[in-house]
């Protein structure tokens, strides 16, 4: 495996991505870190605090569907671990353009800036509701995207575009 120099890690300040980000700083001891998160109602500072102090942590508020923050933010990358989203299903009833612009606008965003600044590996992180219901079996990677709520719906649109890339 070729070495890691400098990791972004998008949504970081949220629950889940928190916990990335303690397990890339823990995995990844030279390498330099970006955590970028736009600090909504699912983000908390407070979760990776403690590693705002190290000198290799670089945070940065800011959104994915920001073409210019992206490629700022993506220069000089060698691996993108995209976790940013809008993410929750009752939440995208109400505000499903916003649920759109960041999940699906926002992943093409970061894949061109990647792209133009030549990232090496991109990771997404999706959802099993991108499978609809799967009542009869586990959902695989194979099983057909059948998304039913504007959240799924946005998910799965972000993973044609991966796809497409």
């Amino acid at each position: 495996m070729s070495t890691v120099n400098k990791i972004l890690i998008t949504g970081g300040a949220g629950f889940i991505g928190s916990y990335v980000v303690d397990a890339v700083v823990e995995k990844y001891k030279d390498a330099e870190i970006v955590v970028l998160d736009k600090m909504n109602y699912a983000a908390n500072v407070h979760f990776i605090l403690g590693h705002l102090t190290r000198k290799r942590i670089e945070f940065i508020v800011g959104d994915v569907a920001d073409y210019q923050a992206m490629l700022q933010a993506t220069r000089g990358v060698d691996l993108v671990l995209h976790l940013a989203a809008e993410s929750h299903v009752g939440r995208s009833f109400g505000n499903s353009m916003e649920f759109t612009r960041t999940n699906t606008l926002g992943t093409h965003v970061l894949l061109e800036a990647a792209q133009q600044n030549k990232v090496t590996r991109f990771v997404h992180v999706s959802t099993d509701e991108v499978y609809g219901e799967v009542f009869d079996q586990d959902a695989t990677e194979e099983h057909p995207l059948h998304p039913n709520n504007p959240y799924s719906g946005s998910k799965a649109a972000a993973e044609m575009i991966i796809q497409s890339y």
